[in-house]
């Protein structure tokens, strides 16, 4: 990340150099077309005393060669049918006619006429002049042309002046705003310094930032602040034991929560050992209600042992018991459970073995809730990879809100389009702490109506911290 003077210094050379562009383009065009029209002029003038030699001159086609030498210029002169009468730099017999050029057109409506093109004869770019001349009460055109590169040699030579003294201007403009970059740098070290202190709850501050009046104005609200959080950290001392209350005590009414499920547990368990009994019930149907009430109890069961489990990670209070083993195992064998709880269901699984250092019950729930999550909420075979990078879960269902992304990993949080998890929307929740404490984190990405991925980055789970912790 570029620091704010960088950008300075950054943003004056795009902008001096884009005016230098500019200006440089401008400059081009606008004295290339001064240059030209100058150009035209001359030759014209050239013409109209060439047109008083010719009238005098009987061998014309010394008089071009004459043209030639003192002037670097080409020299035609043609009759008004357009045959080459006389030509300084070709064989005029080979020459083709000439009453379609633009020049000669124009000459024979308007008595002059002008253009730039490419000269097959002499290769290269010419600007060319003609003007129609009456000798004996005949009609002739004579034409003289230059070669661009020869006009606009002057042109580049202004212009290239033009542009070094803009680029000398941006190099003393450079230094300058270098200078200011370098004053203004150290007045936001300060700032930072002064920052940083705050951070550390060092209220102190020594320094002040002063080259502008901006800075001093910031620097003296620093201090304010410093002054306020000073006196904000002495009461939040005291405050501190009573917040540790009210969290125990949170937790305390979660708890009894979870123990109040345990009746109407109890209840479907003896209610449906009472229907086992019941002679007067039919066997099939007694049987699918049994199981229905069991399934219930079950998840029942379910809900309140996640609720326990997401008390102690929150509270960072679960003794973790980290060990060296397979993950591709553990994936595997939740792919075999998943599959024989979603007995119409297909997971395609592709795995690889990765080695990980972690709490392998907490890890395994992890997967499995991952798992568990994409085959309630789509019905198509869902995708289940593992490689040394990463874990995914790919699933084809009716996916989620781009606004509700950010939120379905929080605790008690449910898409109520979704019925999202039955389990009080702690499932997602419990995925992220276990995540968190191994050093990895649930990445998220889901389009509606064609499914969601979710994957974590197992590179940091494979890190052997045992090291670490004994020290």
């Amino acid at each position: 990340m570029l620091k704010l003077n960088q950008i300075f210094l950054l943003q004056f050379i795009f902008i001096f150099s884009i005016t230098l562009l500019v200006s440089a383009i401008i400059s081009y065009f606008t004295l290339k077309s001064l240059e030209l029209t100058q150009y035209e002029k001359h030759i014209s003038n050239d013409i109209d005393f060439l047109i008083m030699q010719i009238s005098k001159e009987r061998d014309l086609d010394e008089l071009v060669q004459r043209i030639k030498e003192q002037t670097a210029m080409r020299a035609t002169i043609l009759s008004k049918e357009g045959t080459v009468i006389a030509e300084s730099h070709h064989d005029k017999e080979s020459m083709d006619n000439h009453l379609d050029r633009e020049e000669i057109i124009q000459a024979m409506k308007s008595g002059e006429g002008s253009s730039v093109r490419f000269s097959e004869t002499t290769k290269d770019d010419r600007l060319y002049i003609a003007k129609q001349m009456v000798i004996d009460d005949e009609v002739f055109y004579i034409r003289l042309s230059s070669s661009l590169a020869l006009i606009l040699d002057n042109f580049f030579a202004l212009w290239v002046k033009v542009t070094l003294l803009f680029a000398f201007f941006i190099f003393v403009g450079m230094i300058i705003n270098y200078r200011v970059s370098k004053r203004i740098a150290f007045d936001l070290g300060i700032l930072k310094s002064n920052l940083e202190q705050i951070a550390q709850k060092s209220y102190k501050l020594k320094d002040k930032a002063s080259y502008t009046r901006e800075f001093s104005v910031i620097s003296h609200n620093i201090e304010k602040l410093a002054s306020k959080l000073q006196k904000r950290d002495k009461q939040k001392q005291k405050h501190t034991a009573k917040l540790r209350l009210m969290n125990k005590q949170r937790n305390m009414m979660l708890s009894s929560m979870a123990h109040e499920f345990k009746n109407p547990i109890a209840s479907m368990i003896g209610y449906a050992e009472t229907l086992h009994n019941d002679p007067n019930c039919k066997g099939d149907v007694r049987e699918r209600f049994l199981q229905k009430i069991v399934d219930n109890g079950e998840k029942i069961n379910t809900m309140l042992d996640r609720m326990t489990l997401s008390i102690s990670l929150d509270n960072e209070d679960f003794q973790y018991h980290r060990s060296l083993f397979d993950l591709n195992v553990v994936v595997s064998d939740a792919v075999l459970d998943m599959e024989k709880k979603y007995r119409d269901r297909k997971i395609v699984y592709s795995g690889q073995k990765v080695n990980v250092y972690a709490d392998k019950t907490l890890l395994e729930l992890a997967v499995v809730n991952l798992i568990d999550n994409a085959l309630k909420y789509s019905h198509e075979d869902i995708e289940v990879t593992l490689d040394e990078k990463s874990f995914h879960v790919k699933d084809y269902g009716i996916g989620i809100e781009e606004a509700e992304l950010d939120k379905i990993t929080k605790k008690f949080y449910r898409i109520y389009k979704n019925r999202w998890d039955n389990s009080m929307g702690l499932g997602l929740a419990i995925v992220s702490f276990i995540l968190k404490a191994h050093n990895s984190s649930l990445n998220i990405e889901s389009v509606e109506n064609e499914g969601s991925t979710f994957s974590f980055s197992v590179e940091e789970i494979t890190k052997d911290r045992r090291t670490d912790e004994t020290m």
